[in-house]
């Protein structure tokens, strides 16, 4: 359903700007094989583009901690099928994806990997709405080449003690 509904949007987008992401096996197991470093980065990234409405919950009272997982981990499935990547200014872009979908197999690792994030998704919320200083500055300027999360700056890998 969600996944459908940012597809066909990517395919618009693509009518309008012909980019393109290439898919595959390689991607998909470069999203399995980031470190807590590079996922950590990629979590803060969805938390600054998704801002705004966490914000909205916040102030409205209708903020759970279920909603945040929820809402992230999606995010993460789709950064892991290429259908989302990162850009500058915090922004997280829909791309028409090229090439294979996953196989079940490579399903059942990304979806390993997003379970194991849930820590590092709420660990990065805690830490950045709560204790913003508290949050490690040493994120590399941009995650290692071949991550499925490419295009950072210094926005996601350092934070600027504004909560």
């Amino acid at each position: 359903m969600v996944e459908e509904e940012l597809q066909q949007a990517g395919e618009k987008m693509y009518a309008e700007t012909g980019v393109v992401s290439d898919v595959g096996p390689e991607l998909y197991a470069s999203f399995c094989n980031m470190n807590d470093r590079e996922m950590t980065a990629l979590v803060r990234c969805i938390l600054s583009d998704r801002a705004k409405e966490i914000n909205r919950q916040l102030n409205q009272k209708t903020f759970t901690a279920s909603g945040l997982l929820k809402m992230t981990t999606e995010m993460l499935n789709l950064f892991a099928r290429g259908i989302l990547k990162a850009h500058e200014g915090g922004k997280c872009v829909i791309y028409k994806v090229v090439g294979p979908a996953p196989t079940p197999e490579e399903c059942e690792d990304i979806n390993i990997k997003i379970e194991a994030a849930h820590i590092i998704i709420l660990d990065s919320f805690l830490g950045h709405f709560n204790k913003p200083d508290a949050l490690p500055t040493n994120y590399p300027q941009s995650p290692p080449e071949g991550t499925v999360c490419g295009g950072f700056t210094d926005h996601y890998s350092a934070p600027t003690g504004q909560g």
